[in-house]
């Protein structure tokens, strides 16, 4: 586990850095590296690179079809809590006292006859 220390203030880095290993310990990643960008120069980088390094170097490789088949079984138990899921939708009748009665008043009558011209 690589951890950006710069992302902190300087007060809170310790117990962030303390809660960080106490989280990598429990999960049994047994080495936390310490990685900082700001106010490093390139000598002090390059160690942080070679620590980086050395800590992989200990890490056993995964197959890359160990990840396909961990993908697969991702989705498919995505899958099966899909469709064991109960569904949310609920319907509801819901009445509604509704007035269409729209009174106007017509000031006059339209009574003109119809004139076919032709």
């Amino acid at each position: 586990v690589t951890v950006e220390a710069d992302r902190c203030k300087e007060e809170h880095r310790e117990k962030r850095l303390e809660k960080l290993r106490n989280a990598a310990a429990q999960k049994g990643v047994d080495q936390v590296v310490l990685w900082q960008n700001e106010d490093v120069s390139e000598e002090e980088q390059a160690m942080q690179l070679n620590r980086l390094k050395d800590a992989l170097a200990g890490v056993p490789a995964i197959q890359t079809d160990e990840l396909q088949d961990l993908q697969q079984r991702v989705l498919q138990r995505a899958q099966e809590l899909c469709e064991k899921a109960t569904s949310r939708e609920e319907t509801v009748d819901v009445e509604v006292n509704e007035e269409y009665d729209d009174s106007r008043e017509v000031p006059e009558e339209y009574d003109e006859e119809y004139v076919d011209y032709e």
